[in-house]
């Protein structure tokens, strides 16, 4: 009995060992989503408070990585005792030994030190980072992201290094797995580029932001899109539908506790009221505004309002106020060098110089008025010519790992041969001269079998369809031909659940369904599309000269040819279903990887909206 006793007790302090660690392993992912932003201010306060009562005895890490989420919480308030903090934490962590707690700390501090405009310090941390993060996904793919999109591309767009930046968003685009993700990353890179004016692909990238909304369940990220979407419209001098987003911007961070956030919302709305010369309104919000509001009091409040407080007092007929006004920007900015709140700054000063009958020196500031912008459109011009190099080194490298796998399997292959006819030579030297005939007939049979794979190299094994290489090449030679009246439409065929189908039912079931559902397809397509099999349980369909609508109707009869398919022969009640992806484009300077994202893009919404479906990605 005594024993049965003391067996009841072990298992019962392993269950309950086994839930707190499960129960600490929630709380440390928990702190660590706090840290990364993932939640907003009043959201991250409450789990926060909750977590509080359950960390008597919990281990050391634990207790840092919950000071750190203050950290998360509150490096937004221009509170640089938590780079002292972070720092002081970072040099804990590397005497604990513990890799995983120094770069959360360090995200914490290159966090803060971005609120301080130190972006030398930020870079420093930040490429720390990326260089630990990335080594060790997945597990730490969530920080990896993060720390490109909300530390390295962020900072390196606001120092307009802009072909880093654009870098830094396509590594994080790779790494986005979620509607939340992609829209930020999207919004971010449309960020970028309507700094360098380039106003169309920005377009594109909001409109795809904007059809993720919907499955976006993070407030600041919904009010980021209406922030930059305002700053898109002012651009284009629209400044009703401008204010129109900058109010819901505005309205979400409030609502979400994002302070910083919600000073950008009325800044935005101040400037395009301005500029709408709806004086009143901008003047109301100038005085509504709460004196603890860190971002729009104090030192802060000079220099990103100080050009709208000048554009209104001019307009109110009173030019001595507003020429203070207009200094205090004018100096402030002539610190940022190639900033467009410089140039607009300089402008509005040699204005109010020539108002207030400052001759002299309003030809003085109208002189540098000009050379500013005559650089900064030299500047804006070479970070954009930058860009466009940038991607084309992006699609050279995708190349170059494209050959080198060929390169690498053709080696392989090589190798498997010689192996193949040093077995058959040495059974055919042990075993007789008769059988060295029999060795010099499987001797060639093996080259020629080599030559016949060598041949076969764009033909996939299974399916008898073209390989990746090869419906790539095809794709890549569409697109060159491409002109603005023949578009190209791909799209991309994937079977639901096929996974779950080799799992249930053995490899030789889906191995059968890919043979049948190629042949069916390109019974089916023929003449009107290439297809071929691009990875795994994917096809991928080129369309030369079709566009958006025609390569939906036509992909709707592929997909509702396909679903006739039964596998009942092999004892399988089931009826198979696909997903698929589509992208279009008119234009002859697409790239290929481009296309190839956007339709990749498409069939994950697909998949994402419950599969058996199809949805569009059209430029």
């Amino acid at each position: 009995m005594k024993s049965v006793v003391c067996l009841l007790f072990i298992v019962f302090s392993v269950s309950v060992h086994g839930a707190s660690e499960r129960s600490v392993h929630q709380i440390e992912n928990q702190l660590k989503l706090i840290i990364l932003g993932e939640y907003a201010e009043s959201e991250a306060q409450a789990i926060r408070n909750e977590i509080a009562p359950l960390l008597a005895g919990v281990r050391s890490r634990t207790l840092r990585l919950f000071e750190l989420s203050e950290c998360g919480i509150q490096s937004n308030l221009l509170n640089k005792d938590w780079i002292r903090r972070a720092s002081e934490m970072i040099n804990r962590a590397q005497e604990w030994g513990s890799k995983e707690l120094e770069m959360f700390a360090r995200y914490c501090r290159s966090y803060a030190h971005t609120i301080h405009d130190d972006i030398e310090k930020v870079l420093e941390d930040s490429n720390i980072i990326a260089q630990w993060a990335e080594q060790n996904l997945p597990a730490y793919q969530q920080l990896a992201f993060a720390n490109r999109t909300r530390l390295l591309a962020f900072v390196r767009s606001s120092a307009i290094i802009a072909p880093d930046s654009y870098r830094d968003f396509v590594v994080a685009q790779s790494l986005a797995e979620t509607p939340n993700q992609l829209a930020e990353v999207k919004t971010g890179l449309a960020d970028l580029l309507i700094h360098l004016q380039d106003l169309p692909e920005a377009e594109i990238l909001l409109t795809e932001a904007e059809a993720l909304l919907a499955e976006v369940t993070t407030d600041w990220i919904r009010a980021d899109f209406h922030i930059v979407r305002s700053y898109y419209y002012r651009q284009l001098k629209q400044h009703q539908q401008a204010l129109k987003d900058a109010q819901q911007a505005t309205a979400i961070y409030r609502h979400s506790g994002v302070s910083y956030g919600e000073s950008a919302g009325l800044i935005a709305q101040i400037i395009n009221l301005s500029e709408l010369d709806r004086l009143q309104e901008a003047l109301a919000i100038i005085e509504s505004i709460p004196n603890n509001n860190t971002f729009l009091s104090g030192a802060r409040r000079d220099p990103y309002l100080s050009m709208a407080f000048a554009h209104i007092y001019r307009g109110n007929g009173q030019p001595e106020k507003a020429i203070v006004y207009a200094q205090t920007a004018y100096q402030f900015f002539a610190k940022a060098n190639a900033s467009s709140y410089r140039i607009t700054s300089t402008l509005r000063y040699a204005e109010l110089l020539a108002d207030t009958g400052q001759w002299q020196d309003a030809t003085r500031v109208f002189k540098e008025y000009a050379e500013l912008s005559s650089t900064y459109t030299q500047h804006i011009k070479s970070q954009y010519s930058d860009i466009a190099n940038t991607r084309l080194n992006l699609e050279k490298q995708q190349h170059k790992e494209q050959q080198s796998e060929l390169k690498s399997q053709l080696q392989e292959q090589t190798i498997a041969n010689l192996q193949q006819a040093q077995t058959w030579q040495v059974m055919a030297i042990t075993a007789s001269i008769t059988l060295l005939l029999v060795m010099t007939a499987a001797t060639i049979s093996i080259r020629q079998r080599a030559r016949r794979m060598k041949d076969m190299m764009g033909v996939d094994q299974l399916t008898q369809l073209p390989n990746r290489r090869s419906i790539a090449v095809q794709l890549d030679q569409q697109l060159k031909a491409c002109r603005s009246s023949h578009p190209v439409s791909i799209a991309l065929v994937d079977i639901d659940h096929f996974n779950q189908l080799n799992e249930n039912f053995g490899h030789p079931a889906g191995d059968q369904l890919l043979q049948e559902m190629g042949h069916q397809a390109q019974q089916l397509l023929a003449d009107q599309a290439q297809i071929g099999r691009f990875d795994g349980d994917e096809f991928m369909v080129i369309c030369p000269g079709r566009d958006k609508q025609d390569t939906e109707q036509l992909c709707l009869t592929l997909k509702q040819k396909l679903s006739t398919l039964s596998l009942q022969h092999l004892g399988i009640d089931m009826q198979p279903t696909v997903s698929i992806g589509i992208a279009t484009t008119e234009t002859k300077r697409t790239a290929l990887t481009v296309l190839l994202t956007r339709a990749n893009d498409a069939l994950k919404i697909a998949k994402e909206k419950g599969r058996d479906r199809i949805e569009s990605s059209a430029f």
